[in-house]
């Protein structure tokens, strides 16, 4: 019997599944055919496959459009990597293989004014870190017993630090700076046994007689993080050198160079393959500069100053040599003084030491920055405002009886205090000569009949003279004098009194000067009258970058004083080393005539007077101006005239043209 399913599918009567159906009304037991009826249209073969294509098209169609869907896809997707982003993305792929980094360049060298190098570079290997290529485990033990024997430091130290480098994180980080070449030879030599460590070369500064030469020049030390932050110009980089004192700090942007950019091959592990430097962005070298200093009369005048101060015990000292035609600095020394390679040496032990000698302060420039009352050698400045104020003239004679009794106080000549004499009856020329102090009150302060300059008038001619204000000098850390007069105190509420202005007189009271500002003072004297800027740097030398340069040293003022004044305390001066009486006679055998004047100074009863020289030669024809000051060493004549003999005896007997 033939048999459909309800859904129009024949069934064969053996396979039948279940029980048959029967229709309504149709009482068990009849066996009889089933028909179905209804709207189901009666199944064929022909039906049934063309309904199976229809589907299987469709299918095929979905299929299609979702692979046409996707290759768009696709295909928009590597045109947007490799049109729209193919530049950004090559570069970022070789930013991956390739590292860049600054590469710092040789400073300046820095040269006397005969070409002697004062300032050069020399290489120093420097060890660094990357500390993502840092091993781990043993190969990290390994690494820390190669550099524990290669830096002798102990393994403890060693592993310290390369953990506290991994921790930090970075790239370039500098181990340990000033390694000895052979360590640095053999980490090259064998990059695969120091895994993450690399040996960095770079110029170090070399101090030429840097013990000679520290005030001046300077020293240089890493760059602090406040002085980055505030690297606007984007000029420096963490571990760079930056001046720091004298020439070094003043002509920083001269000295430094222009840094160059290198290339860094790296493969996936980030091990190095290759170092490229463009030739377009090489580092500049940093432009040379030549100084006004001799540096063979540095020498001489060093080794003067400090036998000089070592004789008499004194604490400390100042020599300088000027030029009084164009105040062109040839020397100056301040003792105690530094070594600048301690600086650069990688010694910190060193540079602690020099710090913690405070008693002589070997870091203090005592040339610019030292605040000394100047005693006598004032007095010259004091006698030419005199001149030109007409309280005196070149005939005008004053009686020093070896004291002066004002007010109920005995204001006593030096020649009194020491040998209970008197000068007597002396003229301008003479009271230079002898160092008068009975003369200077009278013309300072004025007394009974003779009228006196007034501590006002003294002042506006020592600011003339240059003194208690800034010279100029090219070097920082310069320190203004001070001058004091009766108005500075009434404006401040205090009293003034005769014997404040007598003592100003002869450079004692409320009067300081530095040492530099007094030998640019005699350089007026001597040059007739003209107030020149101190320096130290003749010429900026010319590179690929930028041209050379004459450093401006502007004539801060002509004419301070008449010319007939000065003659006459230039004659004056003479007379302190040629005639009968004067303070300094040893001078009188040397090549030249000199003209100068002693100076003792009183700043603490309990301590040893400063001592004081200055002086200007030839007398016929000036050439250069000199001042010594020895702190504590008692009397002018005795322990700065024979520094400056010795120094005037060299240089007029080796730079006589």
């Amino acid at each position: 019997m033939t048999v459909h399913d309800p859904f129009g599918r024949h069934v064969s009567s053996k396979k039948r599944v279940g029980t048959a159906i029967k229709p309504r009304g149709v009482p068990s037991g009849h066996n009889q055919e089933v028909q179905w009826q209804g709207n189901l249209e009666p199944f064929s073969r022909e039906t049934g496959t063309a309904k199976e294509e229809f589907q299987g098209l469709r299918r095929m169609r979905w299929l299609f459009g979702i692979l046409i869907c996707s290759v768009s896809i696709l295909f928009a997707r590597l045109w947007y990597l490799q049109i729209i982003r193919g530049d950004d993305l090559r570069h970022q792929a070789d930013v991956n293989y390739r590292r860049y980094h600054q590469i710092r360049p040789d400073r300046g060298i820095i040269f006397d004014r005969y070409g002697m190098a004062l300032v050069t570079n020399e290489p120093d290997y420097a060890l660094i870190v990357n500390s993502a290529q840092l091993p781990g485990g043993s190969a990290r033990q390994q690494l820390v017993s190669r550099l524990s024997t290669g830096l002798s430091l102990s393994e403890e130290e060693v592993a310290s630090e390369l953990d506290a480098l991994e921790q930090k994180g970075g790239d370039r980080l500098t181990f340990q700076a000033g390694i000895d070449r052979d360590a640095a030879i053999a980490i090259l030599s064998n990059p695969r046994l120091y895994p993450g460590i690399t040996v960095e070369i770079s110029p170090r500064r070399s101090y030429v007689e840097g013990e000679k030469f520290g005030h001046l020049v300077g020293y240089m030390t890493e760059i602090y993080d406040y002085e980055l932050a505030s690297d606007t110009d984007n000029m420096y980089i963490a571990g760079d050198h930056v001046g720091r004192e004298g020439i070094e700090r003043s002509y920083e942007q001269y000295l430094r160079g222009v840094k160059g950019i290198g290339e860094i091959e790296v493969d996936a592990t980030g091990e190095q393959i290759a170092v490229r430097i463009d030739p377009n962005q090489m580092p500049q070298t940093g432009q040379n500069l030549t100084l006004t200093l001799d540096k063979a009369l540095q020498e001489q005048v060093w080794a003067a100053l400090k036998n000089g101060i070592e004789k008499v015990n004194g604490k400390g000292g100042v020599a300088i040599v000027l030029d009084v035609q164009n105040g062109e600095i040839l020397s100056m020394v301040s003792l105690p003084g530094f070594d600048s390679n301690i600086f650069g040496g990688h010694n910190s032990d060193a540079v602690t030491a020099l710090y913690a000698e405070d008693a002589f302060n070997p870091l203090f420039d005592r040339a610019v920055s030292g605040l000394y009352p100047p005693g006598s050698t004032f007095k010259p400045f004091m006698a030419a405002a005199a001149l030109d104020e007409g309280i005196i003239t070149s005939k005008t004679r004053l009686n020093d009886p070896g004291f002066l009794e004002v007010g109920g106080s005995r204001f006593p000549c030096w020649i009194y205090g020491q040998y209970g004499g008197s000068h007597g009856s002396l003229d301008v020329r003479g009271a230079i000569t002898k160092s008068c102090d009975v003369f200077f009150y009278q013309i300072g302060a004025g007394y009974q009949t003779q009228a006196g300059l007034g501590s006002d008038t003294m002042k506006e001619y020592a600011l003339r003279f240059g003194l208690g204000q800034m010279t100029g000098i090219d070097i920082p850390g310069e320190t203004e004098g001070i001058i004091t007069s009766e108005t500075d105190f009434e404006a401040s509420g205090r009293d003034w009194y005769w014997g404040d202005t007598a003592h100003m007189t002869i450079g004692q009271g409320y009067v300081a000067v530095t040492p530099l500002e007094l030998v640019v003072a005699v350089a007026a004297i001597a040059n007739g009258g003209t107030i020149n800027t101190p320096h130290l740097v003749k010429e900026i030398q010319g590179s690929t970058y930028a041209p050379a340069t004459v450093p401006e040293a502007p004539v801060k003022a002509t004419g301070i004083v008449s010319e007939a004044s000065l003659q006459i305390v230039r004659e004056g001066m003479l007379g302190t080393v040629f005639n009968e009486g004067g303070t300094a006679p040893l001078l009188r055998d040397l090549p030249v005539r000199v003209a100068g004047k002693t100076g003792t100074a009183q700043h603490d009863k309990s301590k040893p007077d400063h001592a004081w020289f200055i002086s200007f030669a030839p007398y016929d024809d000036p050439k250069i101006a000199t001042v010594v000051l020895v702190e504590e060493g008692g009397e002018g004549a005795a322990a700065a005239v024979p520094v400056t003999k010795e120094i005037l005896s060299w240089y007029f007997t080796n730079r006589s043209n």
